[in-house]
């Protein structure tokens, strides 16, 4: 082997221990993530503003659309009002 340079194992040639010792530290680091609740409100708050927009997108364009009908009624009473509208 050069000096200087190291050879990396891998799980086949030290029976397991080396994935076996990756998993246990990816769990570890899991539930010590699962248990942190640094980050909590800001979930909260996605989850909220999330929300927000689903109701916003659900109700524009109804809501667009009743505006649209009623400006669309006024301008058709005010052209009969005025004479035809030439």
């Amino acid at each position: 082997m050069t000096k200087g340079v190291r050879r990396l194992k891998h799980s086949w040639e030290d029976g397991g221990r080396t994935a076996a010792a990756g998993l246990r530290t990816w769990g570890l680091r899991l539930r010590q993530t699962w248990a942190d609740e640094r980050g909590a409100s800001a979930i909260e708050y996605a989850l909220l503003a999330a929300m927000v927009a689903v109701a916003l997108v659900a109700f524009v364009t109804p809501l667009r659309t009743a505006v649209t009908s009623i400006f669309t009624s006024i301008q058709t009473a005010l052209t009969s009002a005025a004479g035809g509208g030439n």
